[in-house]
């Protein structure tokens, strides 16, 4: 199997794995106990946490652990608008994030804040300008993605922090598609808050990370214990934060390698398909994206079928986002970039990582070329 569907997750780290099963076989007690127990998970914690902020370029203190990028998006924007002050009841949003986001902003829309969703351009992209035209002295939250996890396309998220700080408000960005593969320093550029995730670097699902700007107040989503500084309760998942910790210190120290040979890998594939498959379109544009993604458009055929011929034929891709699998809904993020439901079903989204070289990216597109003909012949 050529395992094209990074973009949705990694396969677990070999180095990760380890380290989990090492610190799973240590029998540590709950890290908020006193007891030596209790003090070395909490210090293995502490590590791992060090390792993130690090990596992001912020405090310690402004990082906290979650169960997933989903989790840290619901914290960030239900807990930036329960903290709204009086007056500012205004959230905007852009109209492809991933489903965490959009589905916080239409629970928060449920109790009773205005949230305007700005469209993106013909290429994927969510101009700044078109922020700034949604945006008013009552909003509260901007929340732009760094990376969108379907077409690639990488936002100016320095501009978009800067237009919302302009009208008073704060930033927040999803970074879980970007972080590990492009660099990303939130407070440099100027995000009030950023959620990441572990299972797209290497690292265990079931957890994430979002920073939080010293200063920035946020309502709790959750209730109960004082663990992480009282915002996100709950006894810490030890050995998977543990695991995150040391999936982000090997996406660090390889992310322009593997940037790099995502880049090469992903324009071979895509050279190589629409050179056997004249008619295929690509979705989004190729600059200013994240490497490693390429969403293409197979006219006349259902991408969902497109998947399946190609799992059977031995190239794993997808037609979106993971949390969208089986929904009969065309792509979101399409849809907004102005293509039609017919287009955006047509639509399969290969996304390349660490484990893919370029014999089998090459693999990948006779397969994908083989599979498409046979598939428009009727065989």
């Amino acid at each position: 199997m050529i395992y094209l569907d990074y973009a949705a997750g990694a396969p677990l780290d070999p180095g990760v794995a380890d380290r989990v099963a090492h610190v799973m076989a240590l029998g540590l007690g709950n890290p908020s106990s006193l007891h030596a127990r209790g003090r070395r998970a909490r210090d293995l914690i502490d590590e791992a946490r060090e390792t993130l902020a690090n990596a992001l370029g912020v405090d310690f203190a402004e990082v906290l652990f979650t169960s997933g990028g989903t989790e840290a998006d619901n914290l960030a924007i239900l807990g930036c608008m329960g903290a709204a002050p009086a007056g500012r009841d205004g959230l905007v949003v852009s109209a492809i994030e991933h489903h965490a986001v959009l589905g916080a902003a239409d629970e928060a829309e449920r109790r009773g804040f205005r949230v305007r969703r700005v469209a993106p351009g013909a290429d994927g992209r969510v101009e700044p300008e078109a922020v700034v035209q949604a945006l008013d002295g009552r909003v509260t939250l901007v929340s732009v993605m760094h990376a969108n996890n379907e077409t690639g396309a990488v936002m100016d998220v320095p501009a978009t922090a800067a237009a919302a700080h302009h009208a008073g408000a704060l930033c927040h960005t999803d970074a879980v598609q970007s972080f590990g593969c492009l660099p990303f320093l939130p407070a440099r550029m100027g995000c009030d808050l950023a959620s990441v995730s572990s299972h797209k670097i290497g690292g265990p699902p079931g957890v994430g990370g979002l920073y939080i700007r010293r200063g920035v107040r946020l309502h709790p989503v959750l209730h109960g214990g004082s663990q992480e500084r009282g915002v996100r309760p709950g006894t810490e998942a030890l050995h998977l934060i543990v695991g995150f910790g040391e999936a982000v210190r090997l996406a660090m120290d390889r992310r322009e390698a593997d940037a790099v040979l995502a880049h090469a890998c992903a324009g071979r594939f895509e050279a190589a398909v629409r050179g056997g498959l004249p008619d295929v379109q690509r979705n989004g544009c190729a600059g200013r994206s994240r490497p490693g993604i390429v969403n293409l458009r197979f006219g006349g055929l259902d991408g969902a079928a497109v998947v399946i011929s190609l799992d059977m034929a031995g190239v794993a891709a997808s037609t979106g986002a993971a949390c969208s699998a089986g929904s009969p809904e065309p792509s979101h993020v399409l849809l907004a970039m102005g293509l039609d439901e017919d287009e955006a079903r047509a639509s399969v989204r290969f996304s390349f990582g660490r484990g893919v070289t370029e014999e089998q990216a090459d693999q990948a597109a006779s397969i994908v070329v083989e599979q498409v003909r046979r598939m428009r012949r009727g065989v």
